[in-house]
């Protein structure tokens, strides 16, 4: 299955430095203006660790999300409400 950045609309691969919004289950690429620098994007595919993070379309409608736990699903660690892991390297 494949996924489009919420922001560019191009597909998301393994090789793309990417996030997942587990809040609203969309993808964006760190590049897609996501405010999120290569070093700390770096340092948390490394470390294993979240992102503190909303994705653009759900930063923009300021939606109010409850605050869930991190969650792993299928190998990839993936967050809920207000967190997002790095998808790639």
């Amino acid at each position: 299955m494949s996924y489009r950045c919420i922001m560019c609309k191009k597909i998301v691969n393994k090789r793309q430095e990417s996030l997942l919004y587990d809040a609203c289950n969309k993808w964006q690429h760190r590049t897609c203006n996501s405010g999120v620098s290569r070093e700390t994007y770096r340092d948390a595919v490394k470390s294993g660790v979240d992102i503190l993070w909303k994705c653009e379309s759900c930063s923009a409608s300021r939606t109010i999300l409850p605050n869930f736990e991190s969650t792993r699903n299928e190998g990839i660690w993936s967050t809920l409400a207000g967190y997002a892991i790095p998808y790639g390297h």
